[in-house]
């Protein structure tokens, strides 16, 4: 079974703080992870020098103090600028402001 360590995880739900910051401070110390605390609730993960039984064993950690992966959402206007990458400078379709009148249909 292959898991996967987030960079983010909510511990609203944990039960046991102490114990939680005590292995993640474990495995920071030996330099295997960093971690910061983001807000009240959720902190962030970075694998420093893991190994896969290592990864299994935090994911199955976190998995019992009731730890979850907390799933950041985009910024909505940080899509716009993904709009470049489809610009196409052939492509011959002005936009509506530059058509006239008698572009659109009368069957509207």
């Amino acid at each position: 079974m292959s898991s996967k360590l987030f960079t983010h995880y909510s511990f609203d739900e944990c039960g046991n703080e102490g114990q939680l910051f005590e292995r993640l401070d474990e495995f920071s110390n030996d330099g295997k992870i960093q971690y910061n605390v983001e807000n009240q609730y959720v902190f962030k993960i970075k694998d420093l020098e893991l190994s896969d039984d290592e990864i299994q064993d935090l994911c199955n950690f976190l998995d019992s103090m009731d730890v979850y992966p907390y799933i950041i959402e985009e910024d909505e206007d940080d899509d716009f600028d993904d709009f470049d990458d489809f610009s196409d400078p052939d492509d011959d379709y002005n936009g509506k402001r530059y058509r006239s009148n008698d572009d659109y249909d009368d069957d509207y």
